[in-house]
């Protein structure tokens, strides 16, 4: 139950964020709909808080499914295989007509009759779930060279389907959970180190040549003509405009972010300007509802405020660290490692985003940025911890 209260505060804590961070956002995103005649009614200046309000009964419905599936049902092989071909076919599908592009990245589905789907969000789950089923099939030869390098061959397969959204956030994250659950698995340190080694050294060169792409070709190009391999330098450019922010083509504004960032966290002191009294968020910094809520509500409550945020996300880290250890079931002592470490990675890389430690990956804040399909994600991750830490530890499956 201490798990589900942690949660519930999170969830509350996003909606009062949101309700006062988004309302620039709000409204000028409700001229834009009115003007290409999609939005009936009046510009307003709470679209996101309705809509994220609206996404909760969503979320509510996929916990309560998420709670009545037995759990035995993740060790049956015909079921996973059938869960995943279902998640990549909707991954793929942000390929075809129905996919959207925000932020350079392809990854949004627009089904009539639904809220915007990201499936990458659920691919993850998926992601845990299947590298926790190979882990326990190789068990006892983790450390084997063989072994080491289907890991690795499996993971890069996996993630080229992120690199042509491209989606490095999503990438980024995967990874890391899956070195997690690798080190807790069995893997050794030196080995994993071996493996980032020749990850990093790949992703490098894909960088550079991005780079060279973009500098010698698609910066020649007006932005609304280049071709559709343009689209992927978007990557390259944000980690080029992280190290050296004068190098930023698009009026300044992915250096602009990082610096506003920045000044509404100073801005705020320790106790903030007030609750609904920010600046930064009225068009100074983009996407205050989603990728820059930390540093918009951090100019209004604080590092006080903010306090009561990282001391919420160290609840959940506690509740399921403490229970980890009296589960019998390896295959779901894995599942319950890689669930925590999406949410917890997820929060620190947005943070870190928002502090300017990391280039803009265009992650959201687990429970509390604006976002239907990742609320629901990490709602569902923390319904299947539960049921896996608290209701029945000591069952084998």
């Amino acid at each position: 139950m201490p798990l589900l209260i942690v949660t519930g505060l999170l969830l509350l804590y996003g909606i009062l964020a949101l309700f006062s961070v988004s309302v620039h956002e709000s409204f000028t995103t409700t001229l834009s709909l009115i003007a290409k005649g999609t939005f009936d009614g009046e510009a307003s200046n709470y679209f996101y808080f309705f809509k994220q309000l609206n996404n909760l009964i969503y979320v509510a419905v996929l916990a309560y499914i998420a709670y009545i599936t037995p759990l035995k049902i993740f060790k049956n092989e015909k079921f996973l295989i059938f869960v995943s071909v279902i998640v990549l076919i909707f991954q793929l599908l942000v390929f075809t007509p129905l996919g959207t592009t925000l932020g350079g990245a392809r990854g949004w589905l627009n089904i009539p009759g639904l809220p915007s789907i990201q499936p990458v969000e659920f691919f993850k789950i998926g992601y845990v779930i299947f590298i926790s089923r190979w882990f326990i099939r190789k068990e006892h030869l983790l450390n084997s060279g063989s072994i080491l390098k289907k890991f690795f061959v499996l993971n890069a397969l996996l993630f080229l389907i992120f690199a042509l959204i491209p989606d490095l956030g999503s990438v980024l994250i995967m990874a890391i959970t899956g070195v997690i659950i690798g080190v807790y698995a069995g893997i050794s340190i030196k080995n994993i180190a071996r493996m980032f080694l020749i990850g990093a050294g790949g992703l490098g060169l894909v960088i550079r040549g991005f780079l060279g792409l973009n500098n010698s070709y698609c910066k020649e190009i007006p932005l609304n003509e280049r071709p559709s391999i343009c689209r992927y330098t978007y990557i390259a450019n944000r980690i080029e405009v992280y190290i050296n922010p004068d190098s930023d083509e698009s009026g300044q504004n992915a250096s602009r972010q990082g610096r506003q960032a920045l000044i509404a966290i100073g801005g705020g002191g320790f106790f903030g300007n007030g609750y609904g009294k920010g600046l930064q968020k009225f068009g100074y910094i983009p996407e205050a509802q989603s990728d820059f809520i930390f540093s918009a509500y951090a100019e209004e409550v604080g590092f006080f405020g903010i306090s009561i945020l990282f001391i919420l996300y160290g609840l959940l880290i506690y509740y399921t660290v403490i229970k980890i250890g009296q589960v019998r079931d390896n295959f779901f002592k894995y599942i319950s490692i890689g669930l925590l470490s999406l949410i917890i990675v997820g929060a620190f890389v947005h943070i870190g985003v928002n502090i300017q430690l990391l280039p803009n990956t265009g992650l959201t804040l687990p429970f509390i940025s604006y976002g239907g399909t990742s609320l629901m994600a990490n709602v569902v991750s923390v319904i299947l911890l539960y049921k896996i830490l608290y209701l029945d530890p000591h069952k084998t499956y």
